[in-house]
């Protein structure tokens, strides 16, 4: 009969505790952080697409990006990039800085913003439904950005809002 000394039995419980240790972990990283490493890791699982361009609206272009992730569960985002629009540049359009100014869960498909100047250096950002609001910018470019959004399914007291 073979017996166990302590310094085995030691050996054998640090090398359980590892092993299951990492499997955990593993589990927890495979669980938890899947879905936003997603667009990382598998860039194949989000699909993007140009919904919609604002050209010459007031100083700057917009457009307005369909984000559809489907990993564990199906998310969908509207994000609204706006782009300086300097005639003079010498930089390819696809060269020019763009600058998130709205993000937003749109609920129901096909559900895009319309974007107008009102002078002044005023532009004005409207969408008739959202799920729920997750970015929205007060200015950008030294013009105001205001925000007509007519109903939101959950609003949310801390949304993200930039300068």
């Amino acid at each position: 009969m073979k017996v166990m000394t302590r310094f085995n039995r030691i050996s054998f419980s640090v090398l359980l505790i590892l092993v299951g240790g990492l499997a955990i972990y593993k589990f927890a990283q495979w669980y938890y952080c899947l879905p936003p490493l997603t667009s990382y890791f598998l860039p194949g699982a989000c699909l993007t697409e140009d919904e919609a361009t604002f050209k010459n609206v007031g100083s700057a272009e917009f457009r307005a990006v369909d984000i559809d992730c489907d990993t564990l569960a199906k998310e969908e985002f509207v994000r609204v990039y706006a782009y300086r629009n300097d005639a003079s540049s010498l930089l390819p359009k696809w060269l020019r800085r763009r600058t998130e100014v709205f993000n937003y869960d749109p609920g129901t498909p096909n559900n895009l913003p319309r974007i107008e100047s009102m002078g002044n250096r005023t532009i004005r950002i409207s969408v008739p439904d959202v799920s729920e609001i997750l970015y929205k910018q007060a200015s950008w470019d030294g013009n105001v950005l205001e925000y007509d959004v007519g109903k939101a399914d959950y609003p949310s007291a801390n949304v993200a809002v930039g300068k």
